[in-house]
């Protein structure tokens, strides 16, 4: 009888430190989470520049002319 009491016991302890984990585990996602929602993000300032488009207003470039063998 006191076996079964003392693992019910040990039982009930796990569980509440279990439960305290998970509480502070929840706090410290909370926190990251309002971190990252107060720091500004560089990437969404930055230009996506993709390679082949070119400026309005820009010229175009002229294509280069392969040098012609022979006569």
């Amino acid at each position: 009888m006191a076996n079964v009491m003392e693992r019910r016991r040990q039982e009930l302890e796990e569980m509440q430190m279990m439960e305290d984990e998970m509480k502070r585990a929840e706090e410290l996602i909370k926190a990251r989470k309002e971190q990252q929602e107060r720091t500004p993000m560089s990437v969404r300032g930055s230009k996506i520049i993709t390679p082949g488009q070119r400026e309005p207003g820009t010229p175009l470039q002229t294509p280069r002319r392969t040098p012609k063998f022979g006569l």
